[in-house]
């Protein structure tokens, strides 16, 4: 066991491998540069009887091919564990925290990687008490910054009572496998930062429930942005009989969509629906980007009916207000407005690109488009296909 209280250690570059087949190991607080564990042994980095906070840095990348690693381990303090590189589990398990009442967490500037034989978990069935977080800071310029999420985990106890919490400026995208929460589990997209649900190949990418999970749960706050891959959108949870297993979203529980949340739709040809998730909160600021594979792939204004996943009903009309950056930005695809469902309300409009089909009939006072809000217009084409008269709206600046 590395003890900084004895020796004095140069770190850089080097690998620190427990290989022990022993039980009972307790870890003293270090900076590792890389972390491995490969013995069958168990491995402790919370337990003490002091009931003192642990915290353990690891600068560039964790690694567990076997044996059992715990992180939280005492009923009265918090262990965490601090990953600058990247975290890969293919065999063993990682116990984030296995005693109540203490806390158990690991912050994660890199990738997450959990093989088919291994399992991340909580004993403890407090999850707000055990954290898992996407630390990263992302830059556009360097698509590396990207922390991928890819959990092949099979075991019937992966990712319970854990709660993955994608922080402020990061952006995690889910990478090979859909992500499945246990009992309890949770994910929270917070204020500022992105969650792509991503695509294996051409098919989207989910959140579900491992078989017979409950008290799952998934939020999103202030202007975090999800990435929409999935054809039919994001499906809301309203109900026991209102609501799907379908969509992006596809836990069994809670799930709550921010009234000021970004929210990208790239989804691919044929088409994509909305999905009724973006109805949450009525009119409200949300900001809604268009940008599908191809000019004809379609966007339709429709959602899951019910609790059916294969029989889809027109939304009524999305509600943009002129809170925050609330409005619609199309970039690529063609969106299909109907008669009776448009975007409507005083959020802008921007298009770069895209086709945008208007059908919304000229009523009282009804012009179209019917967002108010100021246009910034520089590509793309808005075409009026009602079957009856249309007022075509002017004067809104910058340009119309």
């Amino acid at each position: 066991n590395v003890n900084p209280t004895l020796y004095t250690y140069n770190v850089t570059g080097s690998t620190v491998e427990y290989i022990s087949p022993a039980t009972g190991w307790v870890m003293t607080p270090f900076t590792y540069y890389n972390l491995k564990f490969s013995g069958t042994g168990d491995f402790s980095f919370g337990y003490n009887t002091a009931n003192a906070n642990k915290t353990f840095n690891v600068l560039n990348d964790f690694t567990q091919t076997a044996g059992t690693v715990f992180l939280g381990e005492n009923a009265s303090a918090t262990a965490t564990l601090n990953i600058d590189g990247n975290m890969t589990l293919s065999g063993g398990t990682f116990d984030m925290n296995n005693i109540a009442g203490g806390k158990g967490i690991v912050n994660l500037k890199g990738d997450l990687t959990v093989a088919a034989g291994a399992t991340l978990y909580a004993t403890s069935t407090t999850v707000a008490n055990t954290n898992f977080n996407f630390t990263g800071t992302y830059d556009a310029m360097q698509p590396a910054t990207i922390q991928t999420i890819n959990v092949a985990s099979t075991g019937t106890t992966r990712n319970r009572y854990v709660g993955f919490n994608i922080k402020t400026g990061a952006y995690a995208q889910l990478s090979g496998n859909n992500l499945e929460l246990g009992n309890g589990g949770i994910v929270s997209v917070e204020a500022g930062s992105t969650l792509d649900f991503g695509f294996n190949g051409s098919t989207a990418l989910v959140l579900k429930n491992v078989s017979g999970a409950t008290s799952t749960g998934f939020t999103m706050t202030g202007n975090a942005k999800i990435i929409i891959t999935h054809p039919n959108g994001i499906d809301r949870w309203l109900s026991a009989t209102d609501r799907a297993t379908d969509g992006n979203v596809q836990i069994d529980g809670t799930r709550t969509y921010s009234t000021t949340g970004i929210y990208h739709y790239k989804g691919k040809t044929p088409q994509q629906r909305l999905g009724d998730g973006i109805l949450f909160g009525g009119i409200s600021g949300k900001y809604v980007i268009v940008e599908l594979d191809a000019l004809s792939t379609k966007l339709l204004l429709e959602g899951n009916t019910g609790t059916s996943t294969s029989a889809f009903s027109e939304l009524t009309d999305i509600g943009l207000s002129n809170t925050g950056n609330g409005g619609l930005k199309i970039i690529q695809g063609t969106v299909v407005g109907t008669a009776t469902s448009d975007f409507m309300s005083t959020g802008k409009l921007e298009m770069t690109g895209g086709l945008y089909q208007i059908a919304y009939p000229y009523g009282s006072s009804d012009v179209v488009p019917r967002l108010s809000g100021s246009y910034t217009l520089t590509g793309g084409t808005i075409e009026l296909n009602g079957s009856t008269a249309q007022t075509l709206r002017g004067g809104n600046s910058p340009n119309t």
